[in-house]
């Protein structure tokens, strides 16, 4: 059965205002301040950069593109998992597992941040994608 990739976009544009729209409430001001002084203790000015506009654009794009990601992999597991929460959930792990591995061989090898801090933004990470899985998957029908 072949993907049905105009439900794909539009599961990935919708996944894409979530995972922006969460994505700033969540990182940007509830664990945002907490990581930002930690960052600015190793790195002094850190992050200033982090929130300058090359480096805003590059984490939206990297946003959309994981929401895309998120999108077809809802799609391509539906055939075999059947719809709903329990393929929404499979979808959700591998692309939390690889930014969890990402984010902590980047930050915490680097001192940037703290076990708490990776601890809380790998939760809400995993509650992030899951909201965006469910988001593409509510809206993907088959052909």
């Amino acid at each position: 059965m072949a993907i049905n990739t105009s439900k794909v976009v539009v599961g990935g544009i919708a996944a894409s205002v979530v995972n922006i729209g969460l994505g700033f409430v969540i990182f940007g001001m509830l664990l945002g301040p907490s990581m930002n002084a930690e960052m600015d203790a190793a790195m002094p000015g850190a992050s200033a950069k982090m929130m300058g506009g090359g480096s805003m654009g590059w984490q939206i794009g990297g946003s959309v593109v994981m929401a895309f990601v998120m999108a077809w992999t809802y799609a391509a597991m539906r055939p075999r998992f059947g719809p709903g929460m329990k393929t929404v959930l499979m979808a959700s792990l591998p692309t939390w597992i690889a930014g969890l591995f990402f984010w902590a061989q980047n930050m915490m090898s680097l001192g940037m941040i703290g076990t708490k801090n990776m601890v809380l933004g790998s939760i809400a990470a995993l509650a992030l994608n899951i909201a965006m899985a469910a988001t593409a998957g509510f809206l993907y029908k088959e052909d």
